[in-house]
Protein backbone atom coordinates (compact mmCIF):
# COMPACT_ATOMS: atom_id res chain seq x y z
CA UNK A 1 0.00 0.00 0.00
CA UNK A 2 1.38 3.42 -0.92
CA UNK A 3 0.98 6.58 1.08
CA UNK A 4 -0.73 9.39 -0.84
CA UNK A 5 0.40 12.01 1.66
CA UNK A 6 4.03 10.87 1.50
CA UNK A 7 4.76 12.59 -1.81
CA UNK A 8 2.64 15.69 -1.41
CA UNK A 9 5.68 18.00 -1.29
CA UNK A 10 7.95 16.06 -3.67
CA UNK A 11 7.31 18.38 -6.65
CA UNK A 12 7.34 21.50 -4.45
CA UNK A 13 10.87 21.22 -3.06
CA UNK A 14 12.03 24.26 -5.04
CA UNK A 15 13.94 26.24 -2.39
CA UNK A 16 17.60 25.38 -1.85
CA UNK A 17 18.19 26.12 1.83
CA UNK A 18 21.49 26.18 3.68
CA UNK A 19 21.78 25.63 7.39
CA UNK A 20 24.35 27.02 9.78
CA UNK A 21 25.40 26.19 13.32
CA UNK A 22 26.81 28.53 15.97
CA UNK A 23 30.53 28.11 16.48
CA UNK A 24 32.15 29.65 19.55
CA UNK A 25 35.82 30.58 19.15
CA UNK A 26 38.05 32.01 21.92
CA UNK A 27 39.32 35.52 21.28
CA UNK A 28 42.60 37.07 22.44
CA UNK A 29 41.03 38.77 25.50
CA UNK A 30 39.65 35.73 27.29
CA UNK A 31 36.19 36.02 25.76
CA UNK A 32 34.74 34.34 22.75
CA UNK A 33 33.44 35.17 19.29
CA UNK A 34 30.30 33.52 18.01
CA UNK A 35 30.14 32.90 14.28
CA UNK A 36 27.74 30.93 12.10
CA UNK A 37 29.38 27.99 10.31
CA UNK A 38 27.95 26.48 7.13
CA UNK A 39 26.75 22.87 7.68
CA UNK A 40 25.09 21.91 4.41
CA UNK A 41 22.20 22.42 2.00
CA UNK A 42 18.90 20.75 1.27
CA UNK A 43 15.84 21.22 -0.93
CA UNK A 44 12.68 22.42 0.78
CA UNK A 45 9.27 24.00 0.37
CA UNK A 46 8.79 27.26 2.32
CA UNK A 47 5.20 27.80 3.44
CA UNK A 48 4.34 31.15 5.11
CA UNK A 49 1.97 30.59 8.03
CA UNK A 50 1.43 33.90 9.85
CA UNK A 51 2.61 37.49 9.94
CA UNK A 52 2.78 40.22 12.58
CA UNK A 53 4.34 43.63 13.20
CA UNK A 54 5.93 45.32 16.20
CA UNK A 55 7.74 48.55 16.99
CA UNK A 56 11.24 48.41 18.47
CA UNK A 57 13.72 51.27 18.74
CA UNK A 58 11.62 53.45 16.43
CA UNK A 59 11.64 50.78 13.71
CA UNK A 60 8.76 48.74 12.41
CA UNK A 61 9.66 45.04 12.46
CA UNK A 62 7.72 42.32 10.71
CA UNK A 63 7.76 38.75 12.00
CA UNK A 64 6.78 36.03 9.56
CA UNK A 65 6.40 32.43 10.68
CA UNK A 66 6.94 29.59 8.23
CA UNK A 67 6.65 25.85 7.97
CA UNK A 68 9.62 24.61 5.98
CA UNK A 69 9.01 21.12 4.58
CA UNK A 70 11.89 18.85 3.60
CA UNK A 71 12.68 15.15 3.37
CA UNK A 72 13.53 13.44 6.64
CA UNK A 73 17.18 13.24 7.59
CA UNK A 74 20.03 15.45 8.56
CA UNK A 75 21.03 16.84 11.88
CA UNK A 76 19.03 20.07 12.07
CA UNK A 77 18.62 21.46 15.58
CA UNK A 78 16.62 24.29 17.09
CA UNK A 79 19.89 26.07 17.83
CA UNK A 80 20.76 26.18 14.09
CA UNK A 81 19.53 28.76 11.62
CA UNK A 82 18.46 28.49 8.00
CA UNK A 83 19.33 30.76 5.09
CA UNK A 84 17.57 31.20 1.77
CA UNK A 85 19.35 33.87 -0.23
CA UNK A 86 19.53 36.93 2.04
CA UNK A 87 16.70 35.68 4.26
CA UNK A 88 17.50 34.21 7.69
CA UNK A 89 15.15 31.91 9.58
CA UNK A 90 15.39 31.17 13.31
CA UNK A 91 14.33 27.60 14.00
CA UNK A 92 11.67 27.14 16.68
CA UNK A 93 10.89 23.42 16.26
CA UNK A 94 11.92 20.43 14.14
CA UNK A 95 9.11 17.88 13.70
CA UNK A 96 9.26 14.38 12.23
CA UNK A 97 5.83 14.45 10.56
CA UNK A 98 3.65 11.50 11.59
CA UNK A 99 6.79 9.89 13.13
CA UNK A 100 7.28 8.03 9.84
CA UNK A 101 10.82 9.27 8.96
CA UNK A 102 9.63 10.58 5.57
CA UNK A 103 9.09 14.34 6.00
CA UNK A 104 10.48 16.91 8.41
CA UNK A 105 8.63 20.12 9.17
CA UNK A 106 10.80 22.94 10.45
CA UNK A 107 8.84 25.69 12.20
CA UNK A 108 10.81 28.90 11.80
CA UNK A 109 10.54 32.66 12.25
CA UNK A 110 11.88 35.24 9.82
CA UNK A 111 12.58 38.71 11.17
CA UNK A 112 12.23 41.49 8.62
CA UNK A 113 13.27 45.04 9.54
CA UNK A 114 11.36 47.65 7.56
Amino acid sequence: MTCRRCDRFAGKLIHKISFEREQETPDMRGGSIIEWEYQGEFWAFIEPVSWGESMAQARLNSTITHNIHTRFGGDIRTTDRLKYGDRIFQIRAVVNEDERNIWTIIRAVEQVAT
